[in-house]
């Protein structure tokens, strides 16, 4: 088995601490002016922030650790629901360069990564287990679902992969080649 690290951006770095700041930037004004309010405002008041903290901490649990591969699967580990594709449920793998402009449908845009529904025009829908904005890996599976990854060695993670199983990896045609 091997282990692909999946760094985070600096993006995914800096988002949960601003995350952090706007819960505490909402709460301590809130709390702070809750004695005026009454006793039924406590609720009121703790919702914003405990809303915030919940998802923080959800986006913590589902990020995206590393990239493992065996010679059944690549498992995308998570501290929660880690996800496991079989090889023999993937049609290919290939290198994706440019994911500018894909729109996210329904996910996370930088807590700890960037997670969930994804699309982008040319590829189609896809669901990101992504760290960073770069090192992009796409993988089609035979029931059409498309997953988006981002490992941090990303040529050496489809050169790993292309030795054990060369019919799913694309390859990048040489300049010139028809």
């Amino acid at each position: 088995m091997k282990e692909y690290k999946s760094s985070l951006d600096v993006v995914a770095r800096i988002v949960p601490w601003f995350l952090l700041f706007l819960a505490a930037t909402i709460a301590i004004p809130l709390y702070t002016g809750y004695s005026t309010m009454g006793a039924g405002a406590l609720p009121a008041v703790l919702l914003g922030p405990v809303l915030i903290f919940a998802l923080y901490i959800s986006m913590y649990v589902l990020k995206t650790h590393s990239i493992r591969v065996d010679e059944y699967a690549i498992t995308i580990d998570r501290k929660v629901k880690p996800v496991v594709i079989p090889f023999s449920e993937i049609s290919s793998i290939r290198k994706v360069d440019d994911m500018r402009f894909a729109i996210r449908t329904f996910g996370n845009g930088g807590v700890f990564g960037y997670t969930g529904y994804f699309y982008k025009k040319g590829i189609g829908s896809m669901v990101w287990y992504c760290t960073q904005r770069t090192n992009y890996v796409l993988i089609e599976t035979t029931k059409g679902k498309k997953i988006v990854i981002t490992p941090d060695d990303a040529d050496g993670f489809l050169r790993d992969i292309a030795e054990a199983h060369p019919m799913i990896v694309a390859t990048p045609e040489a300049p010139g080649a028809n």
